[in-house]
């Protein structure tokens, strides 16, 4: 047995306030979409966690391809990558073309979704 199973406490409130948070984000994206792809929802989270990082870094983090990660970002953008509309959850700050130096942030919209 772990620590963890032998300390009846292990689950702090603190932990609990997390868990809820993270709750809220996924029931916001499966309202959106009821069979959102849980790598959507975790690329999704990564950017709440680390907003402005370029989409290089923010598939290093994730541990995806660029080209991989760059899909998950445009189908979670206003267009999605068949230029249908997206999910509008991110938006990318851009100077043109998505390329592997764009920045990815969280937008307004989702930050309020996430807050409601």
């Amino acid at each position: 047995m772990t620590e963890q199973e032998n300390d009846p406490n292990w689950f702090t409130p603190e932990l609990r306030e997390v868990a809820i948070g993270v709750a809220n984000a996924i029931s916001v994206m499966l309202s959106i979409r009821s069979t959102m792809p849980f790598q959507y929802v975790m690329t999704f989270l990564q950017i709440a966690q680390e907003e402005g990082l370029s989409i290089t870094a923010l598939a290093a983090r994730r541990e995806l391809p660029v080209s991989t990660l760059s899909r998950h970002l445009l189908d979670l953008g206003k267009t999605n990558r068949h230029n249908r509309p997206g999910f509008g959850l991110v938006r990318l700050a851009t100077l043109g073309h998505l390329t592997k130096g764009s920045t990815a942030c969280i937008s307004l919209s989702a930050v309020w979704q996430w807050r409601a």
